[in-house]
């Protein structure tokens, strides 16, 4: 009985961690997302996009083939104490970011964000944003 026990728990054990596998992320066109949404809770997914808006908090890409389609990506962490504290101080990495988005947008330079999915009709988060410097190297924020 208890050889029996000890195996219904141990296949539990291995079913639950099967569906927690790693997946790594995917690139996906702005459109499809746009269309078929983010996908699962959890999924993480990259797209490459346009600014049309940005601010502190928020992102939305515009698709180069058709600015028409957009995409809103939250952009998380804003709220703890010690960013409030470093505004006081200095330009915090929220600022920053909202400035140099900004730029981006002026220019027309596409990005690349790395987001997490939180499930149908939720805005995602966005894990890290990457785009080209004016001498061609690379700059990636990550969140």
């Amino acid at each position: 009985m208890l050889l029996r026990i000890a195996l219904i728990v141990s296949v539990l054990a291995l079913t639950a961690c099967a569906s927690r596998t790693y997946r790594p992320a995917v690139e996906e066109p702005l459109s499809k997302i746009v269309s078929n949404g983010c996908g699962r809770n959890g999924d993480t997914v990259m797209v490459t996009g346009q600014v049309s808006q940005a601010s502190e908090n928020s992102i939305v890409l515009a698709d180069s083939t058709n600015p028409a389609t957009t995409l809103a990506i939250n952009l998380p962490g804003r709220g703890s104490p010690s960013s409030t504290m470093r505004r006081w101080f200095g330009t915090s990495k929220y600022e920053l970011t909202d400035q140099r988005l900004n730029e981006l947008k002026a220019q027309g330079t596409p990005l690349m964000v790395t987001m997490e999915c939180k499930g149908p009709r939720v805005t995602p988060v966005a894990r890290g944003i990457e785009f080209p410097n004016p001498d061609g190297t690379r700059v990636a924020i990550a969140y």
